[in-house]
């Protein structure tokens, strides 16, 4: 195995072998420098950011239209039918009053939200 140093230096000389290809690059979420210097050791920083590298090869390509409504797209049909049919709110919320001390229906609300332990 070479050393790392001649490793690095070899980069160069990689990516002019790709000339005239079209090569993907990814590029992840930053990562804020006190995260990284909460690692306690060198190594295990090390170890962590070659972690985050190996997960963009997973990662999905970027898709430039997933913000764009699919209402309105040609050739896409809006749904005009519900998923299902609608159930009365008293009963939404007599049923969910009776989960194991998850959540309670606040009456001042249309939604129960405050969660009790």
């Amino acid at each position: 195995m070479a050393h790392p140093g001649f490793r690095t230096a070899l980069l160069g000389r990689e990516l002019l072998n790709k000339r005239g290809r079209r090569i993907e690059v990814r590029i992840g979420t930053p990562i804020p420098p006190d995260k990284l210097q909460a690692i306690p050791t060198v190594r295990e920083q090390t170890d962590y950011l070659r972690w985050r590298t190996y997960l963009l090869a997973s990662r999905e390509p970027f898709k430039p239209h997933t913000a764009v409504p699919l209402f309105g797209r040609r050739g896409m049909e809006a749904a005009s039918e519900p998923i299902a049919a609608s159930l009365p709110a008293a009963q939404v919320a007599a049923e969910i009053a009776a989960l194991p001390g998850i959540l309670h229906p606040d009456p001042d609300e249309s939604f129960p939200t405050k969660l009790v332990g």
